[in-house]
C-alpha cells in the first residue's frame, strides 16, 4: 500500500532518526562469523503500510544495505485483508531479496508484543526474524534490544532464537533458546523499564517457551529508538533450502509503562520480578527454560 507524499516525509524523517540497519546482536559475542554493526545512516523510505494501528515505513533502498548486506524490496511486503503483516525473502533474476519495515514513533518504556502467524522452529538457517529497538543515534549502543529467531548459518545449533540486550558481549546480555516448530503461532515479547528488560515467549494460548529478565545500568533509556520487524539473509547468503521464505505476523501491540511502574523500576529494578507487572517469573538473568506442554492451540 503506498500512502501519501506527507505521510512518507513523516515516516522518512522519523526511519532516519531511528534506524534501518537492524543488524541486532552483532557484538563479537553473539555468534561465531556474525558481521558487525556498520556505521551508516537509514535509507529513505519508498512506501508504508499500516499494520495493527500503527503506519511503518517499508525498507528499499536503491544499493545493498544492513544487515548482511542484502537487498530489499517494496515487493516483500503486505498487509492482507485480515490485517496480517507479510514478510518475504525472494530471489528475483538470481538475486535475492529482504524485508524490512519501521514504526514510525518511538514508543518508549513498556510491553511490546509480536503475534507470529508462521512457524518459526523450522526456519532457513541462513534465516534471520529480528523483532527489536534500533536508533541510528550510537548512544547507549543504538538503543537495541532484540527478539531474533535465527542460527545464524548453523546446520547444526540445536538452539535458534535469542534474546539480546545490546551490546551482546557482557555476562547475561545474550541468552539463546530454542523455538519449537509446533505450534505454528506463537508471541514474542519483552517489558521495558527503567534498568531492566524482561523477555518471553509464548505459544498463542500463552503457555511458556522461554523467559528471561536481565537488569542492569546499561539498560538503554527511551530517546529516538523505533521498532523494527525485519526477515533477511545471514551475510547476504541464500537460504539453503534455495528457496523463498515468507513470515506472517498477526499483530503487534504496545502498552506503555505507568508512572508508577517507571518510578518504582527506576528505585529497585529486582523488586518486580516474579510479581505483578511481569507475573511468575519464569526464568532467571541470562537462563531461559523451554516448555514442552501445549494447551488449546
Amino acid at each position: 500500500m503506498t500512502l501519501d507524499r506527507s505521510l512518507l516525509q513523516s515516516l522518512a524523517l522519523g526511519a532516519i532518526a531511528a534506524g534501518s540497519l537492524g543488524l541486532g546482536a552483532q557484538g563479537a559475542a553473539a555468534a561465531p562469523g556474525r558481521i558487525p554493526p556498520a556505521a551508516a545512516a537509514s535509507p529513505p523510505p519508498v512506501a508504508a503500510v499500516s499494520f495493527a494501528g500503527y503506519d511503518w515505513a517499508v525498507k528499499a533502498p536503491t544499493s545493498t544495505w544492513g544487515p548482511g548486506p542484502n537487498w530489499w524490496s517494496a515487493n516483500n511486503v503486505s498487509v492482507d485483508a485480515a490485517g496480517r503483516l507479510h514478510l518475504k525473502i525472494t530471489q528475483r533474476r538470481g538475486q535475492w531479496y529482504c524485508a524490512e519495515v519501521t514504526l514510525g514513533q518511538e514508543l518508549g518504556y513498556g510491553t511490546y508484543r509480536f503475534s507470529v502467524d508462521s512457524s518459526l522452529g523450522s526456519l532457513d538457517p541462513n534465516v534471520i526474524l529480528g523483532m527489536f529497538t534500533w536508533s541510528d543515534d550510537p548512544a547507549q549502543n543504538d538503543r537495541e534490544m532484540d527478539i531474533e529467531i535465527s542460527r545464524w548459518g548453523s546446520t547444526t545449533d540445536p538452539t535458534n532464537a535469542q534474546y539480546v540486550v545490546q551490546p551482546a558481549g557482557p555476562a547475561g546480555h545474550l541468552t539463546r533458546f530454542t523455538q519449537p516448530a509446533t505450534p505454528a503461532r506463537s508471541v514474542q515479547s519483552f517489558t521495558w523499564l527503567p534498568g531492566q528488560v524482561d523477555f518471553a515467549t509464548t505459544t498463542a494460548a500463552g503457555v511458556p517457551i522461554a523467559h528471561t529478565d536481565y537488569v542492569g545500568s546499561d539498560v538503554p533509556t527511551p530517546g529516538s529508538e523505533r521498532v523494527h520487524i525485519n526477515l533477511w539473509l545471514y551475510g547476504g547468503q541464500a537460504p539453503t533450502s534455495a528457496a523463498g521464505v515468507e513470515v506472517t505476523l498477526a499483530g503487534f501491540s504496545f502498552v506503555p509503562a505507568t508512572t508508577s511502574d517507571i518510578a518504582t523500576a527506576a528505585v529497585a529494578p529486582p523488586a518486580l520480578f516474579g510479581i505483578g507487572l511481569f507475573g511468575p517469573s519464569a526464568g532467571t538473568i541470562g537462563s531461559s527454560e523451554t516448555a514442552s506442554a501445549e494447551l488449546g492451540v
